[in-house]
């Protein structure tokens, strides 16, 4: 007798799913462009904390 040339795999509800996921998704992010290291926003934020704290403590030194 002859074999079927493909035969049908059973697939469970998640795997259906997950096929019809796969040909419906389009997302691509841009992987090839590195990760931008900017430690600028940092230090200003952190200065301007910096600044603000000696200055509520120069306030409370006055007020004291």
């Amino acid at each position: 007798m002859a074999q079927p040339r493909c035969q049908k795999k059973d697939l469970d509800k998640n795997e259906l799913e997950y096929q019809k996921n796969c040909d419906e998704c389009t997302f691509q992010p841009e992987l090839s462009k590195g990760i931008k290291n900017n430690k600028n926003y940092v230090s200003k934020d952190v200065d301007k904390t910096i600044n603000r704290m000696k200055m509520a403590r120069e306030q409370k030194a006055i007020k004291d």
